[in-house]
Order: C-alpha cells, then structure tokens, then sequence
C-alpha cells in the first residue's frame, strides 16, 4: 500500500483510505497477531498498568489483547469517550500505566506519530509517568521511512507494535 508524503491532512487521508482496504476476515485475523506481538513485549510482560484504546472500524483491532491482558492480571484502563470531540476521560488513572498502548495512523523511524488530529494522546501522555512506555499499535504498511511532519505538542513514541498483513 503506497503513502503520500506530503502534509498531515493529506498524510490521514492516504492512510485512512489504505486502512478501508482491509476486510473483516483480515482485521480478525490481525487481532489474534497484534495480542500475541503486544503480549510478547518485556514492557507489556512486566506492566502492572497498561492504557489502551478500545479499537473501532479498521483501527488495529485491540478487544483480543485488552481480554488476554486482563486475564493475565493486568490493570487495564481504556479512553470512555475517546470518539468523541471533547477531553478524554479514562476508566482509572492513567497517569499511573506502565505501558501506553495507544492508536496512530502512522509511525516513523524516529517514533513520530501521526494520528487522526484531535491531539487527545499527546495530551493525555503528557500526564504519564516519567519512566512508562509507549507504543504505538499500526499495520506494516503503516511504518514509513520518511521523517513524518510533527511540531512541538505532538508526543514521540518509544516504539511500535506492528501487526503484518499477511
């Protein structure tokens, strides 16, 4: 699938419209993948707390991996109304998470993030715990190797968990 590099408008389209390419047999089967790469992290293995989005449409699919976590003991705490246009609120306290789990539309080699624009995860992150990591969950395809646009609001991610379409 082939990425437009060029503004961060035109950067979300492009990714957008490479993500309804997908059918629902692959985002099933991505969502038994993305919990078993998700679940094999040492970050995620040794968290007690982890933030993570509740996945809607073609977003890489979360619901597998949030049940395994919880029946691993984990504490897992997701957005309430993270689709909505407002300030996120979150089922506990997330400045308290180990391991941010959290959605973008597109990553780069330096952990520039891209997502859908509304900047709630670069707000919320600004609240995490100095030494908590943060990954961000994306399809192959949506791993570039060029520098993606990004100012001084938007937080950087320690890595990627990438789910390969296969």
């Amino acid at each position: 699938m082939r990425i437009n590099n060029t503004s961060k408008d035109n950067l979300r389209q492009s990714a957008l419209a490479n993500r309804r390419k997908l059918t629902a047999s692959d985002l099933e089967k991505h969502a038994v993948t993305l919990a078993k790469t998700a679940l094999a992290l040492p970050e995620v293995q040794k968290a007690r707390v982890i933030a993570l989005y509740e996945s809607i449409s073609t977003e890489p699919p979360t619901h597998a991996l949030i049940k395994a976590l919880r029946a691993s003991g984990k504490t897992v705490i997701v957005p309430k109304n993270a689709h909505e246009k407002v300030k996120v609120e979150w089922t506990g306290d997330a400045s308290k998470a180990d391991v941010w789990l959290i959605p973008a539309l597109l990553v780069d080699k330096t952990g520039t993030r891209l997502g859908k624009g509304a900047g709630w995860y670069d707000r919320a992150l600004a609240s995490k715990k100095r030494n908590a990591k943060v990954f961000a969950l994306i399809y192959d395809f949506e791993l570039v190797n060029f520098p993606l646009p990004s100012d001084t609001k938007d937080a950087k991610v320690d890595g990627a968990v990438v789910v390969n379409n296969e």
